[in-house]
């Protein structure tokens, strides 16, 4: 399931993806003085953080906190991004876009801390899980995409389904 919008995709991970922080900020702190500023400060931060992410095969996992399945699965995906910590692919979360920052956050330091995650913004279609989401045509989680090393989507689907074109394209 390979799509030409690479850029866009690249695009949304470069935007959204970060874990902790750097410089002691948070993804928001970065973001918001970039956007609104052109703050080069904040552009050379994110760089620092999502620089190791360019030209590697992504692993994307679509996931929410209130969702049950999602919530099940993260042992797996921990155990992914275990693996894969030193190679590709680079295993990211993309929460959905309902619930709070907050909610979100402290979910995730719990749970989730060996990979980078993010929070979807929210879309205009009022039965979406959020904007990226639309974007690849997710519509039911948990799910997972697996993004080739030029921004790419290669694959759409079940988590479990995706370690096998993850590793095809690493070997590539």
């Amino acid at each position: 399931m390979a799509s030409s919008g690479g850029g866009m995709v690249l695009q949304h991970v470069h935007r959204l993806f970060g874990a902790g922080s750097v410089a002691g900020f948070a993804e928001d702190q970065l973001l918001d003085p970039f956007i609104a500023d052109r703050d080069e400060a904040a552009f050379s931060a994110l760089v620092v953080r999502h620089g190791p992410m360019v030209g590697s095969v992504c692993r994307l996992v679509h996931w929410g906190i209130t969702c049950g399945p999602c919530v099940a699965q993260l042992s797996q995906v921990r155990e992914a991004a275990r693996h894969f910590a030193k190679t590709d692919p680079v295993v990211v979360g993309l929460h959905d876009s309902s619930g709070t920052a907050d909610e979100v956050v402290d979910f995730a330091h719990k749970r989730v801390r060996n990979y980078p995650n993010a929070i979807d913004r929210r879309s205009n279609q009022s039965s979406s899980l959020g904007a990226t989401f639309d974007d690849y045509g997710i519509h039911a989680i948990p799910s997972a995409a697996v993004i080739d090393r030029r921004g790419r989507v290669d694959f759409v689907g079940r988590l479990e389904e995706a370690l096998a074109p993850a590793a095809k394209l690493v070997e590539e």
